[in-house]
């Protein structure tokens, strides 16, 4: 944050931050630590799940699904 209002081109008075997915979790965190620089927070594709059951989600479920749907071409799971 502090090399952000550093810039020459940024207002320090008018600092937004945008978290994404994951980044919603962190973006109101980093706002709360930065209280007196921070105006605006934006949450897109907010997390809805436990952030642990996505980590699972997205390493181990998904990846399952993909190799029994696409590699295993006999369907023998």
């Amino acid at each position: 944050m502090n090399v952000l209002i550093q810039q020459p081109e940024v207002d320090p008075k008018r600092i937004s931050i945008i978290g994404h997915s994951e980044g919603t979790l962190y973006a109101p965190r980093v706002a709360i630590d930065n209280s007196t620089k921070v105006k605006n927070i934006i949450l897109m594709g907010n997390l809805a799940r436990n952030p642990r059951e996505v980590e699972y989600y997205q390493d181990v479920s998904l990846p399952s699904e993909y190799a029994t749907q696409v590699l295993d071409k006999n369907h023998l799971d």
